[in-house]
């Protein structure tokens, strides 16, 4: 599980292989979440 309020692109070459899924809610915000799923390879 990875969580941030200030996401600073940084998650990078450490990520190890596998399917990762995410969901984004804007804080404070009543528009709906978006979510999906993205693949690392090596």
């Amino acid at each position: 599980m990875y969580q941030s309020s200030n996401y600073q692109n940084d998650w990078g070459l450490g990520a190890a292989p596998g399917v990762y899924y995410y969901l984004l809610r804007p804080a404070g915000s009543q528009e709906a979440a978006t979510k999906g799923w993205l693949e690392v390879v090596q």
